[in-house]
């Protein structure tokens, strides 16, 4: 669950509103992410992240986890575009469907630990300004 274009309060307030209402693939997975039970990677559900309310977010891995049910067979267009919004924002983004987490949660959890590998750094916001290694 996500909506495009929050910041600041708004998103927040999204976000907690979004956590009341969890789908059951999505409380599934968060029983196995919280509490850092990933490789002792911190997991927030339902959190603000460039203008989207994401399922699940690592910031330090710049990891996002997004559980698509069906309604995503029906907005496949906005998602792509999340996705091109997100890629170049320097997040990686994995998504799994609903049946996935519920009947293979192995499979969920093995897809999540593969894209939490090290991750490059993000990309300037800048525009590749200054010269490393410059005092």
């Amino acid at each position: 669950m996500r909506r495009k274009g929050l910041d600041g309060p708004a998103a927040v307030g999204v976000a907690r509103s979004f956590r009341r209402v969890a789908t059951v693939a999505e409380a599934a997975l968060w029983k196995a992410l919280r509490g850092r039970r990933l490789g002792g990677l911190k997991f927030r559900r339902q959190h603000p992240v460039d203008g989207f309310v994401v399922d699940f977010y690592c910031a330090e891995r710049r990891l996002i986890v997004e559980v698509d049910g069906s309604i995503h067979d029906r907005q496949r267009a906005a998602d792509e575009e999340r996705q091109v919004i997100l890629d170049a924002s320097g997040y990686r983004v994995v998504r799994l469907h609903n049946d996935t987490v519920l009947h293979d949660p192995a499979a969920a959890i093995a897809a999540i630990r593969a894209a939490a590998g090290p991750h490059p750094p993000a990309p300037s916001p800048h525009g590749g300004e200054g010269v490393e290694g410059a005092a």
